[in-house]
């Protein structure tokens, strides 16, 4: 009865996916899995319309919980859609949970992914690497770019909305020195984002750390005019995490990327009297 119940349970969840082109494929389902080399999975090609390999997804098949992840994106369910942010070889890892409390590991080889990558903004912001390693950027306040659109020199440039059809600026770039508040987050500091795990830096003037935490890059532009997507921080926020006007943390760690090219990153958030745009130079 207990391998008509796995035979039945493997065949639901096969049942959930579409059909895609196999990479990799393992025998043993319908066995009650002792050792991750029994794991039966599935890696699926999916490709854009230039032909090239966008995306892969990965399916679990076996009667186990699984965790997929790509050293950057983890999927909780049993499969998972991952847009590698790089080319070449590279690798899944798949964490499967069984009946018996314990948890099997399973590296799974992706061969010739992606070129060019499927969402360059990854390179942008994180930096252009091979290696998930390696990928890492630091970010420092504008002081010599003139926002896009006619917009002033500043790090931070004073919005009279969130505006859906060009950017409305007041012209006001406030210096960063002038509140001693924000020395600590102000001119000469700086935002290192990695690409392992999406974590976030921040480094005072004199190279001391004075926050750390993970962020989430969403491709889905909002209505605010300009936006390629939003970032989320979580256990810390951006340099200067303020509403310049009274000096209030901001209530939200999102921010609409505005602006974002290989040497700038332009973010937005609303107040109640307006807005404001952040505004980095790379390092």
């Amino acid at each position: 009865m207990k391998r008509i119940f796995y035979i039945i349970t493997a065949f639901a969840l096969i049942s959930l996916f579409p059909a895609c082109e196999p990479i990799v494929e393992e025998a043993n389902v319908g066995t009650i899995v002792k050792d991750a080399s029994e794991l039966k999975v599935t890696i699926g090609a999916l490709y854009g319309e230039d032909g090239y390999l966008y995306k892969v997804q990965a399916r679990c098949e076996s009667a186990v919980l699984c965790q997929w992840t790509d050293g950057i994106n983890t999927s909780t369910k049993n499969d998972g859609e991952f847009a590698f942010t790089f080319s070449g070889d590279q690798y899944l890892t798949l964490n499967a949970f069984t009946a018996d409390g314990r948890i099997l590991t399973k590296n799974v080889e992706v061969k010739g992914v992606i070129a060019p990558p499927a969402y360059p903004a990854y390179g942008f912001l994180f930096g252009y690497t091979n290696s998930i390693e390696t990928a890492e950027k630091s970010w420092v306040w504008n002081d010599d770019w003139d926002a896009p659109d006619g917009g002033p020199v500043g790090a931070i440039i004073m919005s009279g909305g969130a505006p859906s059809s060009g950017r409305d600026y007041w012209g006001w770039t406030p210096l960063l020195s002038d509140k001693k508040d924000v020395c600590n987050e102000g001119e000469g500091s700086k935002m290192v984002l990695t690409l392992k795990g999406k974590k976030i830096t921040k480094y005072d003037p004199q190279g001391k750390v004075v926050g750390q935490g993970s962020i989430n890059f969403d491709m889905t532009p909002t209505s605010v005019y300009g936006s390629l997507g939003t970032l989320t921080f979580a256990g810390t926020n951006i340099l200067f995490p303020y509403d310049y006007n009274n000096m209030a943390p901001w209530s939200s760690s999102t921010f609409t990327i505005t602006y974002l090219d290989d040497d700038h990153l332009m973010l937005f958030i609303p107040s109640s009297n307006g807005g404001w745009y952040y505004v980095f130079n790379a390092e």
